[in-house]
């Protein structure tokens, strides 16, 4: 008996073709899956960071100027009192989220801020607020202040 060619050198390249057109393929299925993983985790951050900076706004005691609020005005001498403290809870950040709050002022408005780790995606949203001296200052006593907050899973 004669023996035969088993495979043909056209059936070996388009064999080729076909594995390196699937491995682009998978290769392309799971960059885009790493993607949406990594965009749907920097939008949690973002979420919990733009909250806790939303609250932080709202939580303060507001001024008022004529009887009226001043927007993104906060009295911060109220939050000397201890039951006025901000923290996790009052800022709407989830137990499994830590942060961090930087602030122009050297004062510790703040209960239970963690050391920023080194090795995690850290999300960071700088709220610019009117700081006030007094519940019903005058225009001129309003001073611009910077508040940064820092968020990362645990």
């Amino acid at each position: 008996m004669n023996k035969g060619q088993i495979f043909s050198l056209d059936f070996i390249i388009a064999a080729g073709v076909v594995l390196l057109a699937l491995a682009v393929v998978i290769n392309s299925i799971e960059s885009v899956s790493f993607n949406s993983s990594t965009m749907f985790y920097q939008d949690e951050l973002q979420y919990v960071a733009m909250t806790a900076g939303d609250r932080f706004i709202s939580s303060a005691s507001p001024c008022k100027y004529n009887g009226v609020n001043v927007k993104n005005c906060v009295y911060m001498n109220l939050l000397w009192v201890p039951s006025a403290k901000i923290n996790k809870t009052k800022l709407g950040i989830p137990d499994e989220y830590s942060y961090t709050i930087k602030q122009t002022e050297k004062r510790n408005y703040f209960d239970g801020i963690s050391a920023e780790p080194e090795d995690k995606s850290v999300y960071s949203i700088t709220r610019i607020y009117l700081q006030a001296g007094s519940l019903n200052p005058d225009l001129s006593s309003l001073t611009d202040s910077v508040i940064t907050f820092r968020v990362w899973k645990t």
